[in-house]
């Protein structure tokens, strides 16, 4: 999903956090990510949104 409309945070639990994208058309896009996992990403919000648009990890600024 690289032209993304728009991507949010929705649902971070415990275990696990939620996060949906819209593309551009319209069409809905989800990610789930483990809520914590300090050796992948910081922030599982953040990695979330950056894996549905199309970014890398070290892309992240």
């Amino acid at each position: 999903m690289s032209t993304t409309q728009e991507a949010r945070p929705f649902g971070r639990g415990g275990a696990f956090t939620d996060i949906v994208g819209r593309d551009p058309t319209g069409g809905l896009h989800m990610r789930k990510m483990l809520s914590e996992n300090p050796a992948a990403y910081r922030d599982a919000c953040a990695a979330g949104i950056h894996a549905l648009i199309g970014l890398e990890s070290g892309d992240m600024r």
